[in-house]
């Protein structure tokens, strides 16, 4: 259990990360350390998690953490069901992505893969990534399907590959200039 007597639930891949606190980070070394964190439940791709009435499905997204999650599930009311999709981040800020094609790799994967979900309802690690304010807003002003968008995984990654693609191409530009 963590501090709180929660659980901490994290992809297999992340564990031994968060219980160094940070240290050794494939991208940051030890720039972003903190207090150790004991994961009380490892997640692999397609593992189900019952959270009182809700079916939650982690979809392994690696890229931004080697064990990075995409979590769905369906939310339904009366007769009507949606998809769910809270996407795990697809950015990679300030990575070094030159000389890591297992990494690029994980990334092409995690685009194609959130793209691929069935999903009405689009949440991410920052709400502006889904324009959840601009969401809220409209709902807010009378809209009762404002927050539903089918194609708000696609487009977010669509605009993350075009993100990491320029970041990608432009470390390559330098890479190739002469000192």
């Amino acid at each position: 259990m963590g501090e709180a007597g929660a659980q901490v639930i994290a992809g297999t891949a992340d564990v031994a990360q968060l219980a160094r606190g940070g240290r050794d980070d494939p991208q940051y070394a030890d720039r972003f350390l903190f207090p150790p964190v004991h994961v009380t439940r490892k997640v692999t791709d397609g593992a189900r998690l019952r959270l009182g009435d809700l079916l939650l499905t982690a979809h392994l997204t690696p890229g931004h953490t080697k064990g990075n999650t995409t979590w769905t599930w369906e939310s339904c009311e009366d007769e009507r069901c949606l998809q769910m999709v809270d996407i795990g981040s697809l950015s990679a800020p300030g990575y070094q992505l030159i000389g890591k094609p297992s990494l690029v790799k994980d990334f092409e994967y995690s685009f194609a893969m959130v793209a691929a979900l069935p999903c009405d309802i689009a949440l991410a690690p920052h709400p502006d990534m889904v324009d959840m304010w601009a969401r809220v807003a409209k709902r807010d002003q009378g809209n009762a399907d404002a927050m539903i968008d089918p194609n708000l995984c696609r487009a977010y990654a669509k605009d993350a590959r075009e993100s990491f693609r320029a970041q990608l191409a432009d470390q390559r530009a330098k890479a190739a200039l002469p000192n």
